[in-house]
């Protein structure tokens, strides 16, 4: 499935503040960071004001939200 997100400057300022920890909670914890990390570089390259597009996958972890 994908899902398109317009992003504002404000909404990507939150996302790229919301993923930071959690890159770096993994990387401390010696995890693989390469699909935070991809994510990150994917928002932070997109000028605001523009669409987005995320592929979404469903896990349990998701569904129980």
């Amino acid at each position: 499935m994908t899902r398109k997100i317009k992003l504002t400057r404000a909404n990507k300022s939150i996302l790229l503040k919301a993923l930071a920890p959690y890159y770096y909670q993994e990387k401390a914890l010696g995890h693989n960071t390469e699909n935070p990390g991809r994510l990150i570089l994917k928002i932070d390259s997109v000028p605001a004001d523009k669409e987005l597009l995320f592929l979404q996958k469903k896990s349990a972890s998701c569904e129980s939200l």
